[in-house]
């Protein structure tokens, strides 16, 4: 049996299939994108609950919007040589370059990248 279909006719039995493969694969689409949103932003209150069980500097030092390399280890536990290889490689914040011999890091941008790895793993 051969069936010949013109250019036009194609595309219609294209278009019609496409669109039934889409009624059948929309409802699960959306749920999987509602999934996948959810677990890429967590809940206010998860939030909340995480800034609580990171300790962000030692109680002792006051709360600044700019950080020394001690207390980036403090927040990270990472060493200053991994802080700088990461750093150098884009994947951790970028310096501030305070004065000729002083830099500083941006607390809100160290304890987001803190957040993202405490997420990801």
């Amino acid at each position: 049996m051969k069936i010949e279909l013109s250019t036009l006719e194609m595309q219609a039995l294209a278009a019609a299939i496409v669109a039934e493969a889409l009624k059948t694969l929309a409802p699960r689409l959306d749920a999987l994108e509602k999934a996948l949103l959810q677990r890429a932003l967590p809940s206010p209150t998860a939030y909340v609950q995480s800034r609580q069980e990171v300790s962000p500097v030692k109680a002792t030092k006051t709360k600044r919007d700019m950080l020394k390399r001690g207390d980036l280890q403090d927040i990270t536990g990472l060493s200053a040589s991994t802080i700088a290889r990461l750093e150098s490689k884009g994947q951790f914040p970028s310096r501030v370059q305070l004065s000729s011999k002083r830099v500083a890091w941006r607390r809100v941008e160290v304890e987001a990248w803190a957040e993202e790895r405490r997420l990801a793993a």
